[in-house]
């Protein structure tokens, strides 16, 4: 028996789309809704310890979430050309909370549609994220999400477009009511 775990095509490159501004990636709309890394990984999204690359907090709106993530430090740079896998991991962690708060499921990811590398991230690296959700479809749903990664300092790491998240426990794992919205 043989199970896909993953497709991967290469075509040809296509124009990225514009990267937003790093100052407006950073604000979100509508009500905030912090929690703390500490409470992101031993309530919401319960990895090792090596998988735990948000740092400080998360903070959440109907708008999307923004994140502070740190690359673990390591013996030398992690290859070229797609850099360290971490801040990415972390990423699709808020984007994960963000669909335990306002879509009521616990969501990982399952496929995206384009990944462009502006700045492979090294080792040792902060990092801020943006996700913005992009709606769902379907029933169960199925979220979608862009995702930005920036430096610190503002400058552009990597672009995740048309991420889709959705439930893989098949119903069997629910997000704790205290994170739910409404």
């Amino acid at each position: 028996r043989l199970k896909e775990h993953v497709r991967l095509t290469f075509g040809k490159p296509a124009e990225p789309k514009p990267v937003p501004d790093f100052g407006r990636l950073r604000q979100l709309g509508g009500a905030i809704f912090t929690i703390t890394a500490d409470r992101v990984y031993t309530e919401l999204v319960p990895f090792g310890p090596a998988y735990q690359n948000i740092e400080g907090e998360l903070a959440i709106s109907p708008d999307g979430a923004v994140a502070h993530l740190a690359c673990p430090p390591g013996e030398g740079a992690f290859p070229q050309p797609l850099g360290s896998p971490f801040v990415l991991d972390a990423a699709f962690h808020a984007a994960c909370v963000w669909g335990q708060r306002h879509a009521g499921i616990v969501a990982f990811p399952t496929g995206f549609a384009e990944r462009v590398i502006w700045e492979p991230v090294r080792s040792g690296s902060r990092c801020v994220a943006r996700a913005r959700p992009l709606g769902s479809r379907g029933d169960p749903p199925v979220l979608a999400f862009d995702i930005w990664i920036y430096t610190e300092g503002g400058t552009p790491c990597e672009t995740v477009c048309g991420l889709r998240m959705q439930d893989v426990s098949g119903g069997r794992w629910k997000p704790p009511q205290w994170v739910r919205s409404g």
